[in-house]
Protein backbone atom coordinates (compact mmCIF):
# COMPACT_ATOMS: atom_id res chain seq x y z
CA UNK A 1 0.00 0.00 0.00
CA UNK A 2 2.85 2.38 0.86
CA UNK A 3 4.38 1.76 -2.56
CA UNK A 4 1.06 2.50 -4.28
CA UNK A 5 0.63 5.66 -2.20
CA UNK A 6 4.13 6.89 -3.11
CA UNK A 7 3.56 6.20 -6.79
CA UNK A 8 0.26 8.08 -6.65
CA UNK A 9 1.90 11.09 -4.97
CA UNK A 10 4.71 11.09 -7.54
CA UNK A 11 2.17 11.03 -10.35
CA UNK A 12 0.34 14.02 -8.85
CA UNK A 13 3.62 15.95 -8.51
CA UNK A 14 4.57 15.20 -12.13
CA UNK A 15 1.09 16.25 -13.27
CA UNK A 16 1.39 19.55 -11.40
CA UNK A 17 4.80 20.16 -12.96
CA UNK A 18 3.46 19.37 -16.42
CA UNK A 19 0.48 21.69 -15.99
CA UNK A 20 2.75 24.43 -14.66
CA UNK A 21 5.15 24.05 -17.58
CA UNK A 22 2.27 24.17 -20.07
CA UNK A 23 0.96 27.35 -18.44
CA UNK A 24 4.40 28.98 -18.68
CA UNK A 25 4.65 28.01 -22.36
CA UNK A 26 1.14 29.35 -22.98
CA UNK A 27 1.99 32.67 -21.34
CA UNK A 28 5.20 32.97 -23.39
CA UNK A 29 3.28 32.17 -26.58
CA UNK A 30 0.63 34.77 -25.80
CA UNK A 31 3.29 37.37 -25.06
CA UNK A 32 5.05 36.56 -28.33
CA UNK A 33 1.81 36.85 -30.31
CA UNK A 34 1.03 40.14 -28.60
CA UNK A 35 4.43 41.53 -29.50
CA UNK A 36 4.00 40.39 -33.10
CA UNK A 37 0.55 41.96 -33.38
CA UNK A 38 1.78 45.21 -31.85
CA UNK A 39 4.73 45.27 -34.26
CA UNK A 40 2.39 44.78 -37.20
CA UNK A 41 0.20 47.65 -36.02
CA UNK A 42 3.10 50.01 -35.34
CA UNK A 43 4.96 49.13 -38.56
CA UNK A 44 2.42 48.77 -41.36
CA UNK A 45 3.76 47.69 -44.71
CA UNK A 46 2.44 50.74 -46.56
CA UNK A 47 1.21 54.26 -45.94
CA UNK A 48 0.45 57.51 -47.72
CA UNK A 49 0.87 61.07 -46.52
CA UNK A 50 -1.59 63.47 -48.06
CA UNK A 51 -0.79 67.04 -49.08
CA UNK A 52 -2.73 68.09 -45.99
CA UNK A 53 -0.23 66.24 -43.79
CA UNK A 54 -2.61 63.43 -42.84
CA UNK A 55 -1.02 59.95 -42.82
CA UNK A 56 -3.07 56.86 -43.69
CA UNK A 57 -1.63 53.40 -43.03
CA UNK A 58 -2.43 50.10 -44.69
CA UNK A 59 -1.10 46.80 -45.96
CA UNK A 60 -0.99 47.05 -49.75
CA UNK A 61 -0.48 50.19 -51.81
CA UNK A 62 -0.76 50.13 -55.62
CA UNK A 63 -0.36 52.93 -58.14
CA UNK A 64 -2.90 52.84 -60.97
CA UNK A 65 -2.69 54.99 -64.10
CA UNK A 66 -5.36 53.73 -66.51
CA UNK A 67 -5.69 55.59 -69.80
CA UNK A 68 -8.17 58.49 -69.98
CA UNK A 69 -8.61 58.59 -66.19
CA UNK A 70 -6.85 60.36 -63.34
CA UNK A 71 -3.95 58.36 -61.77
CA UNK A 72 -4.76 57.08 -58.30
CA UNK A 73 -3.21 55.26 -55.37
CA UNK A 74 -5.17 52.28 -54.08
CA UNK A 75 -4.52 51.57 -50.40
CA UNK A 76 -6.30 48.42 -49.26
CA UNK A 77 -9.00 49.00 -51.87
CA UNK A 78 -9.57 52.70 -51.11
CA UNK A 79 -8.72 55.11 -53.95
CA UNK A 80 -6.83 58.39 -53.48
CA UNK A 81 -6.05 60.76 -56.40
CA UNK A 82 -2.29 60.80 -56.96
CA UNK A 83 -2.23 64.62 -56.88
CA UNK A 84 -3.46 64.49 -53.27
CA UNK A 85 -0.58 62.25 -52.11
CA UNK A 86 2.73 63.89 -51.19
CA UNK A 87 4.73 60.99 -49.74
CA UNK A 88 4.07 57.27 -49.78
CA UNK A 89 5.64 53.96 -48.82
CA UNK A 90 5.06 50.58 -50.43
CA UNK A 91 6.98 47.30 -50.27
CA UNK A 92 9.64 48.70 -52.65
CA UNK A 93 10.64 51.79 -50.68
CA UNK A 94 9.72 55.34 -49.78
CA UNK A 95 8.68 57.83 -52.49
CA UNK A 96 7.61 61.42 -53.02
CA UNK A 97 5.30 63.17 -55.44
CA UNK A 98 7.09 65.79 -57.58
CA UNK A 99 3.87 67.71 -58.25
CA UNK A 100 4.80 70.67 -56.04
CA UNK A 101 7.95 71.15 -58.15
CA UNK A 102 6.90 70.13 -61.66
CA UNK A 103 3.13 70.50 -61.60
CA UNK A 104 0.38 67.91 -61.42
CA UNK A 105 -0.55 67.67 -65.11
CA UNK A 106 1.63 64.59 -65.64
CA UNK A 107 2.35 62.46 -62.54
CA UNK A 108 6.04 62.25 -61.66
CA UNK A 109 7.74 60.72 -58.64
CA UNK A 110 11.09 60.21 -56.95
CA UNK A 111 12.44 57.47 -54.69
CA UNK A 112 14.30 58.08 -51.43
CA UNK A 113 17.80 56.65 -51.91
CA UNK A 114 19.43 58.05 -48.76
CA UNK A 115 17.92 59.12 -45.48
CA UNK A 116 19.14 61.35 -42.66
CA UNK A 117 18.70 64.96 -41.59
CA UNK A 118 18.41 65.56 -45.31
CA UNK A 119 16.77 62.92 -47.50
CA UNK A 120 17.95 62.38 -51.06
CA UNK A 121 15.60 61.42 -53.92
CA UNK A 122 16.15 60.08 -57.41
CA UNK A 123 13.55 60.36 -60.17
CA UNK A 124 11.96 57.01 -61.02
CA UNK A 125 9.27 55.50 -63.24
CA UNK A 126 6.22 54.53 -61.20
CA UNK A 127 5.29 51.95 -63.83
CA UNK A 128 8.28 50.03 -62.44
CA UNK A 129 7.69 50.62 -58.73
CA UNK A 130 3.92 51.11 -58.48
CA UNK A 131 2.71 47.50 -58.33
CA UNK A 132 3.09 44.63 -55.86
CA UNK A 133 6.05 43.38 -57.92
CA UNK A 134 8.81 45.37 -59.59
CA UNK A 135 8.41 45.67 -63.37
CA UNK A 136 11.79 46.75 -64.78
CA UNK A 137 12.76 46.56 -68.44
CA UNK A 138 14.48 43.57 -69.99
CA UNK A 139 17.93 44.60 -68.75
CA UNK A 140 16.72 46.26 -65.57
CA UNK A 141 15.79 49.53 -67.25
CA UNK A 142 13.82 51.86 -65.02
CA UNK A 143 15.35 50.75 -61.72
CA UNK A 144 16.97 53.35 -59.49
CA UNK A 145 20.77 53.07 -59.54
CA UNK A 146 21.20 55.25 -56.45
CA UNK A 147 24.19 57.10 -57.92
CA UNK A 148 22.65 60.53 -58.45
CA UNK A 149 19.86 62.55 -56.89
CA UNK A 150 17.83 65.41 -58.28
CA UNK A 151 15.68 66.29 -55.26
CA UNK A 152 15.97 66.45 -51.49
CA UNK A 153 14.16 67.55 -48.38
CA UNK A 154 15.04 68.28 -44.79
CA UNK A 155 13.07 66.27 -42.22
CA UNK A 156 9.44 66.08 -43.43
CA UNK A 157 9.41 69.29 -45.45
CA UNK A 158 8.26 69.29 -49.10
CA UNK A 159 10.81 68.26 -51.69
CA UNK A 160 13.12 70.83 -53.24
CA UNK A 161 15.20 70.71 -56.40
CA UNK A 162 18.91 70.05 -55.98
CA UNK A 163 21.02 73.13 -56.58
CA UNK A 164 23.47 75.44 -54.89
CA UNK A 165 20.85 78.15 -54.32
CA UNK A 166 18.47 75.87 -52.39
CA UNK A 167 21.01 73.74 -50.56
CA UNK A 168 23.21 76.59 -49.33
CA UNK A 169 20.16 77.84 -47.40
CA UNK A 170 18.93 74.48 -46.07
CA UNK A 171 22.40 73.17 -45.10
CA UNK A 172 23.78 76.51 -43.92
CA UNK A 173 24.15 75.41 -40.28
CA UNK A 174 26.87 72.89 -41.22
CA UNK A 175 30.23 74.38 -42.27
CA UNK A 176 31.48 71.11 -43.79
CA UNK A 177 28.40 70.77 -45.98
CA UNK A 178 28.70 74.40 -47.04
CA UNK A 179 32.34 73.85 -48.09
CA UNK A 180 31.35 70.91 -50.30
CA UNK A 181 28.56 72.97 -51.84
CA UNK A 182 31.09 75.64 -52.76
CA UNK A 183 33.10 72.92 -54.51
CA UNK A 184 29.95 71.92 -56.38
CA UNK A 185 29.43 75.51 -57.51
CA UNK A 186 33.08 75.78 -58.59
CA UNK A 187 32.84 72.66 -60.77
CA UNK A 188 29.56 73.89 -62.24
CA UNK A 189 31.03 77.28 -63.13
CA UNK A 190 34.02 75.56 -64.73
CA UNK A 191 31.68 73.36 -66.76
CA UNK A 192 29.77 76.36 -68.07
CA UNK A 193 33.05 78.10 -68.83
CA UNK A 194 34.38 75.17 -70.85
CA UNK A 195 31.11 74.73 -72.73
CA UNK A 196 30.89 78.44 -73.46
CA UNK A 197 34.56 78.65 -74.48
CA UNK A 198 34.26 75.67 -76.79
CA UNK A 199 31.09 77.04 -78.36
CA UNK A 200 32.81 80.40 -78.89
CA UNK A 201 35.79 78.81 -80.65
CA UNK A 202 33.46 76.79 -82.90
CA UNK A 203 31.38 79.86 -83.70
CA UNK A 204 34.41 81.97 -84.59
CA UNK A 205 35.81 79.21 -86.78
CA UNK A 206 32.52 78.91 -88.62
CA UNK A 207 32.32 82.69 -89.00
CA UNK A 208 35.74 82.74 -90.68
CA UNK A 209 34.50 80.20 -93.21
CA UNK A 210 31.26 82.08 -93.91
CA UNK A 211 30.32 81.87 -97.58
CA UNK A 212 32.75 79.00 -98.16
CA UNK A 213 32.43 75.22 -97.90
CA UNK A 214 32.77 74.32 -94.23
CA UNK A 215 35.95 72.40 -93.51
CA UNK A 216 36.81 70.86 -90.16
CA UNK A 217 40.02 72.45 -88.91
CA UNK A 218 42.22 72.42 -85.76
CA UNK A 219 40.32 75.37 -84.27
CA UNK A 220 37.04 73.49 -84.56
CA UNK A 221 38.70 70.46 -82.97
CA UNK A 222 39.83 72.67 -80.09
CA UNK A 223 36.27 73.91 -79.61
CA UNK A 224 34.93 70.35 -79.52
CA UNK A 225 37.60 69.30 -77.03
CA UNK A 226 36.91 72.28 -74.77
CA UNK A 227 33.19 71.62 -74.69
CA UNK A 228 33.65 67.87 -74.29
CA UNK A 229 36.10 68.26 -71.42
CA UNK A 230 33.27 69.70 -69.32
CA UNK A 231 31.98 66.14 -68.96
CA UNK A 232 35.09 65.26 -66.97
CA UNK A 233 33.81 67.52 -64.18
CA UNK A 234 30.43 65.79 -63.94
CA UNK A 235 31.66 63.10 -61.54
CA UNK A 236 33.48 65.41 -59.07
CA UNK A 237 30.52 67.79 -59.23
CA UNK A 238 28.11 64.99 -58.23
CA UNK A 239 30.56 63.78 -55.58
CA UNK A 240 30.53 67.25 -54.02
CA UNK A 241 26.74 67.04 -53.61
CA UNK A 242 26.97 63.60 -51.99
CA UNK A 243 29.70 64.80 -49.65
CA UNK A 244 27.63 67.83 -48.66
CA UNK A 245 24.63 65.63 -47.82
CA UNK A 246 26.77 63.07 -45.96
CA UNK A 247 28.45 65.81 -43.93
CA UNK A 248 25.10 67.30 -43.01
CA UNK A 249 23.66 63.91 -42.04
CA UNK A 250 26.73 63.05 -39.98
CA UNK A 251 26.23 66.15 -37.86
CA UNK A 252 24.37 65.78 -34.54
CA UNK A 253 24.56 62.01 -34.61
CA UNK A 254 22.62 61.43 -37.84
CA UNK A 255 24.00 58.84 -40.25
CA UNK A 256 22.49 58.41 -43.73
CA UNK A 257 20.94 55.03 -44.54
CA UNK A 258 19.43 53.78 -47.76
CA UNK A 259 16.09 52.44 -48.76
CA UNK A 260 13.38 54.68 -47.36
CA UNK A 261 11.47 55.10 -44.13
Amino acid sequence: MNVIRKLSEQARVENVKTVGTMRIYSIILLLFLGIQLNAQKSNPRSHIQLMSGETIEGKELIFLAPSNTEPVFQLDGVMYPSKDVEFFKNNHGYFANLGRIEGFEAPSFAMCIDRGRTNLYQRIDMEVYGGPQLKPGVNGEGLSDGTTFQFYNVADEPLRKVGYGNMKVDLADNLGATAHLKDYRKFRVLQFGLIGGGAGVLASSLAVQAGQPIQFNPMMLLGVLLSGSSLLLESPKNDALWLAADEYNRDRGYVAVGGGY
